[in-house]
């Protein structure tokens, strides 16, 4: 994205990110668009799965003064803790506030719930430090795509129960 300003000669408005190992609707960033905002949600994630089971959301929120992790997705938009970058649109002014490193690849297990690991939850506690909310779109539904099936709500959601 830096080089790309360079060139370009001037900021971008949106970094839109994918991970390649993500399946998407084609109207992945007009959703994500849709209830993005500069000033109140700068940084919307859309809704993608654990591809270890139990598969579970991979979002996690603030109960009590504890993290946990989702098991089952509602509906809606949702700010929380923690948010999948597996599909995400950022707001270019989330990058001037952010502490560096931006990203960290060190699995954090010590710190997290079972699945939310890595360069991903960094991410969001970056933000959280910096007073950006996290926000999901739950009503995207992004499959992940690992050693098995695919991982998407149908998939999360019917393995439930047996892990």
């Amino acid at each position: 994205m830096y080089l790309c300003e360079e060139v370009a000669g001037r900021k971008c408005d949106w970094f839109f990110h994918l991970d390649d190992d993500a399946v998407f609707d084609a109207e992945l960033y007009n959703q994500l668009r849709a209830v993005a905002d500069p000033e109140i949600r700068p940084f919307v994630s859309g809704l993608a799965y654990c591809r270890q089971p139990p598969c579970w959301p991979g979002v996690t929120v603030m109960r009590d003064d504890k993290e946990v992790q989702w098991q089952k997705a509602p509906a809606g938009i949702h700010e929380v803790y923690t948010a999948p970058l597996v599909a995400a649109l950022i707001h270019r002014s989330v990058f001037d506030r952010l502490e560096e490193p931006l990203f960290h690849t060190t699995a954090m297990t010590a710190m997290a719930p079972a699945h939310i690991v890595g360069p991903d939850r960094w991410f969001c506690l970056r933000c959280h430090k910096a007073g950006v909310p996290v926000v999901v779109n739950c009503d995207v539904d992004i499959g992940h795509v690992g050693s098995g099936p695919l991982i998407g709500r149908e998939a999360s959601e019917s393995i439930i129960g047996y892990y």
